[in-house]
């Protein structure tokens, strides 16, 4: 199923077809900013004062002010794509309860740190992937990233935050609310298809935890030597990847290596890997942005 929000829809035609001057990571940044604002714009009233999206914020500040840190960023990840009014009430509302315990938090925009995926060979529609923030956070130097995630539920929205210690490279806590859904609000928990007109790249995820994808096909190996034998000692690899329609692997971001030689190393090996394209609905393939995690062992 397309992304059907009529207003991200006229985005994209902006940035797609009218505006052809805007750079692509331009693009991206508008889509991003109009969607918050229209999501503000388009709130529910339900919404705006829902005690559950409040007690989850209130919980979510109390474990990020413990960790006493200077800077904390918050932001939304892939599935709150399928309701940005939703998200952008909790996002709201964490930012308001962590200034409210303590003034002199810096809190940072996502929006703002779309220009640093560039130095890890990331694009800017990593920005909803959580390994990716993890990344920018630490770069930015946020001690605390906050995500949020949501999603379907028979009965409603699952709201979801999880806190991470970027120095400390652990979870600290996670989160969740169910809030009922709004009347005449979107009730099927078909996967979403998401497509960033900049690049053409897509993201696939399901709004329903339970549910799976089979409406599509992901990426598969089809020739992916590995770059060492497997040992009880490995080490992985984490890189994001764009998949394209032909199987190639472009587009190579590093999100966790032992060693910049290392990951330059995989990234080269990984290059000559091919795959088997995704797949939609109809059997046409497409590209898509996919997480890898590759071995590596010790020596």
């Amino acid at each position: 199923m397309q992304l059907d929000l009529l207003a991200r829809v006229r985005i994209h035609i902006l940035c797609g077809r009218l505006s052809i001057t805007v750079r692509p990571m331009h693009c991206f940044l508008l889509i991003l900013t109009c969607a918050v604002a229209l999501g503000l714009f388009l709130m529910p009233a339900f919404a705006q004062t829902s005690p559950e999206i409040e007690r989850l914020a209130m919980r979510t500040a109390e474990k990020v002010v413990k960790a006493r840190p200077q800077q904390v960023l918050v932001a939304t990840t892939q599935n709150c794509l399928f309701d940005t009014q939703l998200c952008q009430v909790l996002d709201t509302s964490i930012r308001a309860e962590i200034n409210k315990m303590n003034p002199d938090v810096r809190i940072l925009n996502a929006a703002d740190l779309i220009g640093l995926l560039s130095r890890y060979g990331l694009l800017p529609i990593d920005i909803y992937s959580p390994s990716a923030l993890r990344v920018v956070a630490r770069a930015a130097g946020a001690n605390i990233l906050v995500t949020e995630n949501a999603y379907w539920e028979t009965n409603g929205h699952s709201l979801t935050t999880l806190v991470f210690h970027t120095a400390q490279d652990k979870y600290l806590g996670d989160f969740t609310a169910l809030i009922p859904r709004a009347p005449g609000s979107n009730r099927d928990d078909e996967p979403l298809f998401f497509k960033d007109p900049s690049t053409g790249v897509a993201l696939i995820f399901g709004k329903s935890q339970l549910r799976p994808l089979h409406m599509f096909r992901f990426p598969k190996c089809q020739n992916c030597p590995q770059p060492q034998s497997r040992d009880l000692a490995a080490l992985s690899v984490i890189l994001i990847v764009t998949i394209t329609d032909q199987g190639i692997p472009e587009d190579i971001g590093v999100i966790e290596a032992p060693s910049d030689a290392i990951s330059r190393q995989v990234a080269n090996i990984v290059r000559q890997w091919r795959f088997y394209p995704a797949l939609d609905a109809n059997g046409k393939p497409f590209a898509v942005r996919e997480q890898i995690f590759v071995p590596w062992a010790r020596n």
